[in-house]
C-alpha cells in the first residue's frame, strides 16, 4: 500500500495519489483526521476507514460500528488522550482501541456537526439538538455528557481563540466563553448572508473561509468582521473547502483552484499548480505538514515541510535568477549582496531589488572561452575576494566591481595560480591556499609574504600567533610571525583518520578544532590536551563527507553534507538530519552556510540554492517513519508446532536452542512508505547494524543458551534513523528427562522391528525402489526427530549420572544412534558408477582452472596443498568434479574480498581420498546451519538466498553420501569454514573398457584440411563441452584442450549452471541430450540475458538434418566423424572474430567510426545499458549493482558479459558512457569542463580529466589541433 509516482531522486513538494484509497462517489460528504500515532481516519457516509500507509481497515455498519449512531456517518475527531470520537447522524461513539470497535456513547445530542476539545479536556459538541459538552477522562459510560445551549447549531466549522468556542455555520457565527459560560452571536452586518464553510485561529483573530464569497477575519476582541480583498476576485468566487495553519502562513483549499498558500498578511503568496487535483472537497494538515485532501479523485497527499525551504534555480531570464545551478561558493557582502560561484563562473544577488549581475571572466587582459572556476569566496570590508581554480585570486570592490588581480603572471604576483581557499584573519591579513603554490599571506598594507606550504584545502586562527593550516592529508599550526611551521601529526590521515581531503575548517570559541573531511567526518579536536573525537556515520550524521560547519555555539553546530543538512546539539548529542524531504533541492549540498538576515540562511547544492529559516527548520517534527515490532514466529517443519508472539505486549520471548525463529517489523509513513528501509542487529551475534534494506523481517537459528538483545531501526529514503526497537531473547538449553527417554526408546525399536517384519514378510523381492524410498522417508519424518531427542538426551544424561552408568549410557547412546540410521538407510542402493582411473596430480590443477573468473571476481587466492601420493584414485570422475566444484563454490561464495581457499588433498591410511576445502571468510551464515543441519532436506524445496552457498553445500553432500564416502563441515562466525569430504577408492570395482568401434570412427582425422596455426593464440579463452556421450567427449576434450580452457557438462540443466559459473566464449553441444536436444538447449541460452551472447556450435551426425529455423542461432555445425583441423580452424575464425569486437569497441568511439556488434540482440543490450547510465548520470548513488538489477542480472554475469563483448568491466563501462556523453556536452555546447565533469556523473574534475585521459588519451582542455590523430 502506498501512494502512486515514487521515483529515485523526487520532488518531494510534488502531490501524490494514496492508491490504497479508492476514489470517492461523494467526495463532499467525506472528512479527514489524524490521530497521534499516524492513523488517517477517512470519514464517509457509509463507512470509516483506518489508514497508516501500510494497512486499511473498514468500519461500517456491520463491523466496528454501533447502530444506536445511525446509518450515516459524519466525522471523527481525536482528543487529547488518542481517542477517537464518531460523529452519526443519530448521535455519538468512541472507539474501543483492545476490541478495534467503535462503542455507543449517547444519542441526546441527534445529529453531530462538529467537536473540539478544550483545555480543560472537555469535548464541545454543535449538533441538532444543540451546543453539548461532555468530560473526555469521564469514567462514566456516556463521558457525563450535558447540554450547554438548547438552540440547533448547524456549525460547519468550530475553533478556539483566547477563552473562546468559536462556532461557525451557515446560521452565523457563536461564541463561547469557556469561563464565564457568557454566550454572544456576532453581528456580520452587511455579511449576514455569507455561508461560512471554515475557520481557522490566527495570532490575531479568526480567519472563515465562504461557499462563494472569498476570506473574512474577526478583530481581536470580536466585536466585528471584515472582509479579506488580497485574493485575485476569480479567486475569491470560489467555494473555500479548508483552512490550516502551516507556520506563519495560511493553506487555503478552493473547491476549483487547488491549494493557494497566503502569507501573514493574508497576501496571497503563490497560486496553486497544475498538480492538484481537480475538485478540492477539503483538506487536512498533520502535525508533519503533510497536508491531506480530498477529491471526487481520490485522497492526495502533499508535504508542506518541504515548502520551509525557498529554491531558488537557473531562470531563462539571467536578471531573475542565477545563471548555473552548480554552486561551489558562496558570501554575503557588505552591502548585504548575496554572491555565488558556478559552473558559469560568478554571481551576484541584489537581494534588496531581487536582480542579479553575472560576470563569466574576471580576467580584463585575457578572452577566456571558458567562464572561471571559482572555489572559494571571502568578503572583507568593501571588497570581496575570489578564489580561482585557473586564473588565481581577484579583489573585487564591492560597489564597482573594479578588481585587482593576484596570480602568478600578474602585475600582482603570487606563487598560486589555482586557488583553494580563502582566509581572512584578526590582523586583516587575507590568506590564499593553492594546490600549486606556497601558502601566501596578503597584509593590510599589500605586502605578500609566502609559507612553504602547498596543497592548502583549509585555514583558520586559534590565536594571534597560530595559524591551523590543513592540506589535503595532514594539518600544521604556523607562526606567521616567525615562520615556524609545526606539524600536527596527530591529526595527520591515518588508519584511525581515515580521511583523503579536508574541505573546511572552523575553531570554536572555547579553542577547539572543528575539521570537515572527506571519508572520516567531523573532527573535533582539543589543542590544549591534544586529544580528538570523531563525529561520522555513527553518531547519525548521513556521511563521513563533510562539506562545511556552521558554529551556533561551543556545543552547537550544523554541518552540511553530500547527503543532508545536519544539526547537532553536543551537549544533548543528538543530531537531526534534514534532506530534500525537508525541502532541500538535493541532498548534494556544496557550499557554504551563508546569513542572508537575522533570519533567513543561504546554503548552496548542485541543484540550486536553499534559503530557509533554521528556527522553522528546526521547529518541524521529524520526519521519520514510526516503527512497529509485529511478531516473532518459531519456525517447525510441522504447521502444528509453530508458535507465534505478538511483539506489540511481548518484550521478552523465551526460546530453546534448537528454536529457529523470524521476526517481523514495519514501519509507517504517509509520505513515500516504498522508501522505507531498516537496519538490525542481534547483540552478541551480529558484531554491528547489517546495512540499510527494505527487508522487514529476519531469520535466525543454531543460538547458543543465552540472553540476547534485538534491535531495529528505520529511515526514510536517505533521512535520519529512528529511535532503535528491541525485544530481550532467553535461549535455554534444550533437555530431556530419563525417565522419559527409556520408554520411549523401547516403543521406538519395538515399532520400527514390527514395521520391518511386516514390510519384509509381506512385500515381494521385487518391490520396487521407489515404494522403498516413499516408506524410508516415511519412517525419517515420523521418527527422526524424537529418537534424535532421545540420544541426545541420552548422551546429556550420562555427562551427569556417575561412571559406571554414564559409560553404559553413552554406548546405549551411541549404539541406538547407529541401529537407527541403518534402519533408516536400508533402501539405499548403489547407483552404477563409472568407475575411472583418476590422475589426481594432473586432474585438480585442471578442475581449478574451472573456477578462476569467480576467485578472479573476488580477488580470492586458491591454495592447493597436495599430500596425495603418486598412485591411481579410482573413482568416478564426474562425480568427482561435481564435488569439487560444488564446495569450491560455497567456499567463494562465503568468502571476503581479498580471502584464501585452501584445499588439502589427502591419502587415508587405507588410501581414500580426504578432500579439505577452508577459506577465512564470514562463516555460514546462521540463518542457513538450519537448513545444513537437517539430515534430508530436499534441494528443490528449499529457498536460497545465498544460491552459491547452502544450496552447493547440499549438493556436495548428497553426492558424497551417495557414493558412500563421510561428510562433515565446521563454521566460526567471521573465522570461516571448513568442509570435509572422504571418499572412497574404488579400484576393486575399476573394470577396463575396450574402445567400441565408434570409438575408431571417431578418431579418424581427415588429412584434407590443414592445421590452424592460430588456434594456439587462444590459451584463455575457455570453450564449454556439453556432450553425455563419453567417447565424443573425450574426443573433444583431447584435441581442443590442448589449445583452450576446456569445460565440461554431460547434460544440458548442468552446461547451462556451469555456463552461469565460467562464461565460456563457445558452446560445443550434441543434438541430443539427457534431458533436453539441443535446439531446446539453444532456445534456453538464448532467453537468458547474460549468457545469449555466447557462440553455439553443434556437434551432429553427418546425415543429421538440419532446418533453416534451428540454423538461426547457431554459429557453426561440426559433423561426425570429426575433421578435427577444420573444427579448429571455425573455432580459431571465431574467437579471432570475438576478440576484434571487443578490442573494437572502444577504439570505434574514439575514431569516431560504427560499431561493430556480434548480433542484433548484442547491439541492443549494450544501446540499453548506455541508455540506463545516462538516464541516472546526474544520480552520485548509481552503481553497479543498480545498473546490473535494472538490466535483471548479477554483478558477476553483468561483470563476465562486458567482458566478452566489449573487454570493459561494469565500472569501467559506465565510465567510458559518462565519459562519451561529456564529449557529446562539449561538442554540442559551450559548458566549461568543471560543468560537464558534474553533469557528466564525476564527482570531481580531476578525476574526470584522468579518466579521460585514460580512455582517449588526451586532456579534455586540449584543442583539436593538438589530439593525437
Amino acid at each position: 500500500m502506498g501512494v502512486s509516482g515514487i521515483v529515485t531522486g523526487q520532488d518531494y513538494r510534488s502531490v501524490q495519489r494514496v492508491e490504497a484509497v479508492e476514489a470517492f462517489l461523494r467526495a463532499d460528504d467525506v472528512h479527514l483526521q489524524q490521530d497521534n500515532q499516524e492513523n488517517l481516519w477517512i470519514t464517509t457516509p457509509v463507512k470509516v476507514l483506518k489508514y497508516n500507509s501500510a494497512r486499511l481497515k473498514v468500519y461500517n455498519k456491520f463491523t466496528g460500528v454501533p447502530d444506536e449512531i445511525g446509518k450515516h456517518f459524519l466525522s471523527t475527531y481525536t482528543d487529547s488522550e488518542n481517542k477517537i470520537w464518531l460523529a452519526g447522524d443519530l448521535g455519538l461513539a468512541v472507539y474501543n482501541r483492545k476490541y478495534d470497535r467503535f462503542d455507543f456513547v449517547s444519542s441526546t445530542p441527534g445529529r453531530i456537526y462538529t467537536m473540539l476539545e478544550d483545555e480543560a479536556n472537555q469535548l464541545w459538541i454543535a449538533a441538532e439538538n444543540g451546543i453539548f459538552k461532555l468530560k473526555t477522562d469521564s469514567n462514566e459510560k456516556d463521558y457525563s455528557i450535558s447540554r450547554f445551549l438548547s438552540q440547533n447549531t448547524m456549525a460547519a466549522a468550530v475553533t478556539s481563540y483566547n477563552n473562546h468556542i468559536i462556532f461557525a455555520g451557515p446560521n452565523g457565527i457563536l461564541t463561547i466563553n469557556r469561563k464565564s459560560g457568557k454566550i454572544n452571536q456576532l453581528d456580520l452586518g452587511y455579511n449576514r448572508d455569507i455561508e461560512i464553510t471554515s475557520a481557522v485561529t490566527l495570532n490575531d483573530g479568526v480567519l472563515f473561509g465562504t461557499r462563494e464569497n472569498g476570506l473574512f477575519k474577526t478583530d481581536p476582541q470580536f466585536k466585528r468582521i471584515l472582509s479579506i480583498n488580497s485574493l485575485p476576485y476569480a479567486i475569491s468566487r470560489d467555494e473555500i473547502t479548508g483552512l490550516e495553519r502551516f507556520n506563519d502562513e495560511v493553506l487555503v483549499g478552493t473547491k476549483n483552484k487547488g491549494v493557494l498558500r497566503l502569507n501573514s498578511r493574508l497576501q496571497l503568496i503563490e497560486e496553486s499548480a497544475s498538480n492538484y487535483p481537480s475538485r478540492i472537497s477539503g483538506i487536512y494538515l498533520n502535525d508533519k505538514n503533510l497536508l491531506w485532501m480530498v477529491s471526487n479523485e481520490g485522497l492526495f497527499i502533499k508535504n508542506f515541510s518541504a515548502n520551509t525551504v525557498e529554491r531558488l534555480s537557473s531562470q531563462t531570464d539571467s536578471y531573475s535568477g542565477i545563471s548555473d545551478n552548480f554552486i561551489t561558493a558562496s558570501s554575503a557582502d557588505a552591502n548585504g549582496n548575496i554572491w555565488f560561484g558556478h559552473g558559469d563562473g560568478l554571481s551576484i544577488w541584489k537581494v534588496s531589488s531581487n536582480r542579479w549581475q553575472h560576470i563569466r571572466n574576471l580576467n580584463y587582459q585575457i578572452n577566456f572561452k571558458k567562464p572561471d572556476v571559482v572555489r572559494d569566496l571571502l568578503s572583507v570590508g568593501n571588497y570581496m575576494w575570489v578564489a580561482t581554480a585557473n586564473d588565481g585570486v581577484y579583489k573585487v570592490n564591492i560597489n564597482n566591481l573594479s578588481r585587482a588581480h593576484y596570480s602568478t603572471n600578474s602585475n600582482l604576483k603570487t606563487k598560486i595560480q589555482s586557488a583553494n581557499t580563502l582566509f581572512s584573519d584578526s590582523r586583516k591579513s587575507v590568506w590564499i591556499g593553492g594546490e600549486d603554490g606556497y601558502l601566501t599571506q596578503i597584509k593590510a598594507n599589500s605586502i605578500i609574504k609566502n609559507f612553504p606550504l602547498k596543497g592548502v584545502k583549509a585555514l583558520a586562527e586559534l590565536g594571534p600567533k597560530q595559524i591551523i593550516v590543513a592540506t589535503k592529508s595532514r594539518m600544521h599550526s604556523l607562526n606567521p610571525v616567525s615562520g615556524r611551521i609545526i606539524d600536527l601529526e596527530k591529526l595527520f590521515s591515518s588508519e584511525n583518520l581515515p580521511y583523503y581531503s579536508i574541505n573546511d575548517l572552523k575553531i570554536t570559541q572555547d579553542g577547539r578544532g572543528l575539521i570537515a573531511t572527506e571519508g572520516a567526518g567531523m573532527i573535533i579536536y582539543d589543542f590544549e590536551k591534544e586529544e580528538f573525537d570523531i563525529l561520522d556515520m555513527e553518531d547519525d550524521l548521513p556521511s563521513n563527507n563533510i562539506v562545511d560547519i556552521k558554529i551556533i555555539t561551543n556545543d552547537e553546530f550544523w554541518i552540511s553534507t553530500d547527503k543532508g543538512l545536519t544539526y547537532y546539539n553536543a551537549e544533548e548529542n543528538t543530531a537531526r538530519l534534514f534532506t530534500e524531504v525537508n525541502g532541500l533541492s538535493t541532498n548534494k549540498l556544496t557550499s557554504e552556510l551563508v546569513e542572508l538576515n537575522e533570519y533567513k540562511w543561504v546554503l548552496g547544492s548542485s541543484k540550486g540554492i536553499n534559503i530557509f529559516k533554521p528556527r522553522e527548520l528546526l521547529a518541524q517534527m521529524d520526519i521519520k517513519p514510526i516503527l512497529q515490532l509485529e511478531s516473532l514466529e518459531i519456525l517447525s517443519n510441522s504447521d502444528d508446532d509453530n508458535n507465534e508472539f505478538k511483539l506489540t505486549s511481548n518484550k521478552e520471548i523465551p526460546l530453546s536452542e534448537d528454536n529457529g525463529f523470524q521476526i517481523k517489523f514495519n514501519g509507517i509513513s504517509h509520505l513515500n512508505p516504498e522508501s522505507i528501509k531498516y537496519s538490525w542487529k542481534l547483540e552478541g551475534v551480529d558484531e554491528g547494524w547489517t546495512e540499510a534494506s527494505g527487508n522487514n523481517s529476519v531469520n535466525y537459528a543454531g543460538l547458543s543458551p543465552g540472553a540476547y538483545t534485538f534491535k531495529v531501526r528505520a529511515k526514510l529514503g536517505n533521512g535520519g534513523w529512528t529511535e532503535s526497537k528491541e525485544v530481550r531473547l532467553n535461549v535455554t538449553e534444550a533437555v530431556g528427562g530419563i525417565s522419559t527417554v527409556y520408554p520411549f526408546m523401547g516403543v521406538s525399536v519395538l515399532a520400527m522391528i514390527g514395521i520391518f517384519a511386516f514390510i519384509f514378510i509381506k512385500r515381494s523381492k521385487a518391490a520396487d525402489l521407489q515404494a522403498k524410498n516413499l516408506l524410508r522417508e516415511k519412517l525419517r519424518k515420523e521418527f527422526r526427530d524424537p529418537v534424535k531427542s532421545a540420544v541426545t538426551s541420552l548422551s546429556k544424561i550420562s555427562e551427569t549420572a556417575d561412571a559406571n552408568k554414564g559409560e553404559d549410557l553413552q554406548r546405549y547412546a551411541a549404539r541406538f544412534d547407529e541401529l537407527f540410521n541403518q534402519i533408516l538407510n536400508f533402501s539405499y542402493e548403489e547407483s552404477a558408477y563409472q568407475i575411472t582411473r583418476i590422475d589426481l596430480k594432473s586432474h585438480i590443477p585442471q578442475l581449478t582452472k574451472d573456477f578462476k573468473p569467480v576467485l578472479d571476481q573476488k580477488k580470492i587466492e586458491l591454495i592447493i596443498n597436495d599430500q596425495w601420493s603418486s598412485s591411481e584414485f579410482y573413482f568416478d570422475r564426474e562425480t568427482l568434479d561435481k564435488i569439487f566444484f560444488s564446495l569450491i563454490s560455497a567456499s567463494a561464495s562465503y568468502s571476503v574480498k581479498r580471502g584464501k581457499i585452501i584445499v588439502n588433498l589427502i591419502e587415508t591410511s587405507i588410501g581414500d581420498l580426504k578432500l579439505q576445502f577452508t577459506d577465512n571468510g564470514r562463516g555460514i551464515p546462521l540463518s542457513q546451519l538450519k537448513i545444513l543441519e537437517k539430515k534430508n532436506p530436499e534441494i528443490k524445496n528449499i529457498r536460497f538466498r545465498d544460491k552459491n552457498g547452502a544450496q552447493h553445500v547440499l549438493q556436495a553432500k548428497e553426492l558424497v553420501l551417495k557414493s558412500g564416502g563421510s561428510f562433515s563441515y565446521e563454521s566460526e562466525k567471521n573465522e570461516g569454514a571448513t568442509f570435509t569430504v572422504v571418499l572412497k577408492n574404488r579400484k576393486e570395482d575399476f573394470r577396463p573398457v575396450t574402445m567400441p568401434p565408434k570409438e575408431e570412427v571417431l578418431n579418424e582425422e581427415v588429412k584434407m584440411t590443414a592445421f590452424p596455426t592460430e588456434i594456439k593464440e587462444f590459451s584463455e579463452s575457455k570453450i564449454l563441452i556439453i556432450e553425455n556421450d563419453t567417447e565424443t567427449r573425450d574426443l573433444l576434450v583431447k584435441n581442443i584442450g590442448k589449445y583452450c580452457q576446456i569445460y565440461q557438462a554431460s547434460t544440458a540443466e548442468e552446461g547451462i549452471e556451469k555456463a552461469g559459473m565460467i562464461f565460456p566464449d563457445i558452446i560445443m553441444t550434441a543434438t541430443v541430450l539427457p534431458d533436453m536436444n539441443a535446439f531446446q538447449l539453444t532456445k534456453k541460452l538464448k532467453s537468458n540475458i547474460g549468457l545469449n551472447h555466447i557462440n553455439i556450435f553443434l556437434v551432429a551426425d553427418d546425415d543429421q538434418p538440419i532446418g533453416k529455423d534451428q540454423m538461426e542461432e547457431l554459429t557453426e555445425v561440426i559433423r561426425k566423424p570429426v575433421d578435427v583441423n577444420l573444427m579448429l580452424s571455425r573455432l580459431a575464425h571465431i574467437l579471432s572474430w570475438q576478440k576484434k569486437l571487443r578490442n573494437s569497441y572502444v577504439q570505434s568511439y574514439i575514431n569516431g567510426t560504427e560499431q561493430e556488434y556480434r548480433s542484433e540482440s548484442d547491439e541492443k543490450f549494450l544501446a540499453n545499458l548506455i541508455d540506463i547510465i545516462v538516464q541516472n548520470v546526474t544520480n552520485e548513488n548509481f552503481s553497479v549493482h543498480d545498473l546490473s538489477a535494472k538490466m535483471s542480472l548479477s554483478s558477476n554475469a553483468l561483470f563476465m558479459k562486458l567482458k566478452s563483448l566489449v573487454d570493459l568491466s561494469p565500472q569501467d563501462f559506465m565510465e567510458f558512457t559518462r565519459l562519451n556523453y561529456a564529449r557529446n556536452l562539449m561538442e554540442t555546447g559551450d559548458m566549461n569542463v568543471m560543468e560537464v565533469a558534474y553533469k557528466s556523473g564525476f564527482s570531481s574534475p580531476k578525476l574526470f580529466y584522468s579518466s579521460f585521459k585514460k580512455f582517449f588519451g588526451y586532456l579534455p582542455t586540449d584543442t583539436l589541433e593538438e589530439k593525437p590523430i
